[in-house]
């Protein structure tokens, strides 16, 4: 775009900024088969995961637990004993 003083790179969604409509259109319709094509990868990708085990999903989410527990159980504590001794400076 000339009258704007700067070029917009090819290739933008939908062509916004082409200013022509053959270009607009031919974007549009080029959506419903890149959509197709990403699902289509993203389903090969998933295949190639290898997925937890029950008992070791298990394993995982009680060392989650735990974790979460104990940093809560530190965060509680330090909230406690900070707050008393700034009460303590302020009277």
């Amino acid at each position: 775009n000339r009258e704007l003083g700067f070029r917009v790179p090819p290739g933008l969604p939908f062509g916004v900024w082409a200013g022509r409509g053959a270009l607009r259109v031919k974007k549009i319709r080029e959506i419903p088969a890149a959509v197709a094509r990403f699902a289509g990868e993203v389903k090969v990708e998933l295949q190639k995961c290898v997925w937890p085990t029950r008992p070791e999903l298990l394993g995982s989410t009680l060392v989650v637990i735990a974790a979460t527990l104990l940093l809560a159980v530190f965060v509680g504590m330090s909230d406690a004993l900070i707050a008393g001794v700034l009460r303590y400076i302020i009277r």
